[in-house]
């Protein structure tokens, strides 16, 4: 552990001399990028969800019985 420690403290000053500075708008910029992915791929996947067609699909259907519409009475 102290090998690493030590490692920290001797990069550091390199680092902070060649190494480009943390700034909010590279922050916010990464950030921004990750969200408009992210909303991309919900909309394509999403897309084909919103687009079906209203209502019950027929070709499903190969009549077979149908449910009662009477309640119940199991008491």
């Amino acid at each position: 552990m102290k090998a690493v420690k030590q490692d920290m403290v001797t990069r550091r000053p390199w680092l902070l001399a060649h190494s480009v500075p943390i700034t909010f708008a590279n922050s916010v910029g990464a950030a921004l990028l990750c969200v408009a992915a992210n909303v991309a791929i919900l909309t394509f996947y999403s897309l084909p969800l919103l687009s079906a067609p209203d209502g019950e699909d027929k070709k499903h259907d190969k009549g077979g019985k149908k449910a009662s519409t009477r309640a119940c009475l199991c008491s």
